[in-house]
């Protein structure tokens, strides 16, 4: 915390105002106009430019993307994402492109990785995936979106901590990009960002704690075309957050690591009243915050199903003569298995 403040301190003006802004939602409306803007084809091209002037070694994900899904190019990945992201910075946004695509293939593998992000796609045939969000619902839900129009995404506690920890880092790691992906699906997101809530188990063990799935975490986070307004997080361990925390941190670049508010509690009643006093001032209003932090909001546990069903109805639709993007690649995946997931999610 004092390494955090310190740094803080050592920003320009600019920089903190920056960082205040995002956290507090006091620019959304700027963001969402500057964002908006048609992107310029010299853009486009520079940013193309600056691709194919990274080394060869350096991005094989997206080299071998442009041979086996150079739709999901132009649709999962097009390149006005990350130009927004970058705030139209075609190097940086060349730069994280390369990095998504060489996560992705390094999280789903070769045979996944070119697939539409749909769970009858890169996610169809992982049994451990299928069982985790069957199991916990809640290591990722969505919330209504906070008074500044920006998305909500919640992380609560798995009840038994035990049996969460066995699904292995990329069985973690695809239900966090199918997340993120069903996020990205709306221009909100996109123009305005993410706002994390991060709600910390009392009945997690130091000898749980990966440091592997950690970094991966951080790795995806940063390669995302999104921006990260604000992670609220609200631990109940005290002592082994002042463990664990630090280590995460030590992943995440300075413009992360700012927007992290850490909400230190000593037990669930007074999480709930923090959670009641100080998300408000952020823009979470007491309807829009579950239960489970003392709100008035019920979770929707269904989430995941009812995406399977919306992915179901995508695959055949047909828009200005063209196969919308989630009916590519029809014939890899089977016209049968969303009926197939459907069934073991319910």
């Amino acid at each position: 915390e004092e390494d955090e403040a310190r740094e803080f301190e050592e920003l320009n003006r600019e920089g903190k105002d920056e960082i205040l802004d995002d956290v507090f939602g006091r620019n959304a409306d700027q963001i969402q106009e500057r964002y908006s803007r048609q992107i310029r084809q010299d853009e486009l091209d520079e940013m193309e430019a600056a691709v194919e002037a990274i080394p060869l070694q350096d991005r094989i994900g997206h080299s071998m993307a442009t041979i086996h899904c150079p739709d999901l190019l132009e649709t999962e990945t097009a390149p006005r994402l990350f130009l927004i992201r970058e705030e139209f910075d075609p190097v940086k946004a060349a730069s994280r492109l390369v990095e998504y695509w060489n996560l992705r293939v390094e999280i789903f593998g070769n045979e996944r990785a070119f697939l539409p992000m749909r769970f009858d796609g890169d996610l169809h045939g992982d049994p451990s995936l299928i069982r985790m969000v069957r199991n916990f619902p809640n290591f990722r839900t969505f919330l209504p979106d906070d008074a500044y129009g920006r998305t909500v995404i919640l992380s609560a506690p798995a009840c038994d901590a035990e049996e969460f920890n066995v699904f292995g880092c990329n069985t973690w790691m695809k239900y966090i990009w199918y997340n993120v992906h069903i996020a990205l699906r709306r221009p909100s997101t996109i123009l305005k960002g993410i706002v994390y809530i991060f709600v910390g188990s009392s009945h997690f063990k130091l000898d749980l704690f990966d440091r592997m799935k950690q970094k991966m975490l951080v790795r995806s986070t940063l390669c995302f075309p999104v921006n990260i307004r604000a992670v609220h997080y609200f631990s109940l361990n005290h002592t082994l957050q002042s463990l664990m925390l630090p280590v995460v941190k030590f992943f995440m670049n300075q413009e992360l690591r700012q927007r992290i508010i850490h909400h230190i509690v000593s037990s669930p009643d007074e999480m709930m009243d923090c959670a009641r006093t100080c998300l408000p001032d952020y823009g979470i209003a007491l309807e829009n915050i579950p239960t489970i932090l003392g709100g008035d909001y019920e979770l929707n546990l269904n989430w995941l199903q009812e995406e399977v069903e919306f992915e179901q109805q995508q695959r055949n639709t047909i828009t200005d003569g063209h196969v919308a993007p989630l009916a590519m690649e029809e014939e890899l995946i089977g016209g049968e298995l969303s009926e197939v997931i459907l069934s073991l999610l319910s």
